[in-house]
């Protein structure tokens, strides 16, 4: 996984993924739109989300994001879902467990994702260490946060 700044407000950062982490990619976003589907919110289904888990194993690809922080919860997230989705498996399935290969499989997609978010934020890490810092420091220099009241 590289990441690399783009100079473009909108989209900070370019994410790319080597063959072997985009299907990792596409299990976090087919998850994470399974989430919500369950949850009953389709309507915060985004075309990124769509976009991403279409990706299919193979070869390189690369998405421009907006926030590396919460493009790496996200796969921080499918990692902690790892026990709630075994238990899934194995509820669901058909499949005598001995033969059943899903449960490993998507043990081993939780791994990858874990590993992905900690390189995420590793090489954010500079940056986000200033988003921190400006957020420590508007409340004393007047930012939003120093209008609220104190309580008692």
């Amino acid at each position: 996984m590289n990441l690399e700044k783009t100079g473009d407000a909108d989209h900070p950062y370019k994410l790319t993924f080597d063959e072997d982490e985009v299907e990792v990619v596409a299990a976090v976003f087919k998850e994470e739109i399974f989430q919500l589907a369950r949850k009953g919110n389709t309507g915060s289904i985004s075309g990124f989300d769509r976009y991403l888990a279409s990706w299919e194993e193979g070869e390189q690809r690369s998405a421009k994001i907006i926030d590396a922080e919460d493009f790496a919860e996200k796969f921080e997230d499918f990692h902690q879902r790892t026990d709630e989705s075994i238990i899934e498996i194995a509820q669901e399935s058909a499949t005598p467990p001995f033969m059943n290969n899903d449960i490993v499989y998507r043990y081993a997609l939780g791994s990858k994702a874990l590993k992905l978010a900690q390189a995420i934020r590793e090489k954010a890490a500079p940056d986000l260490i200033i988003e921190d810092l400006d957020k420590a420091f508007s409340p004393l220099l007047g930012g939003d946060e120093s209008n609220q009241q104190p309580e008692g």
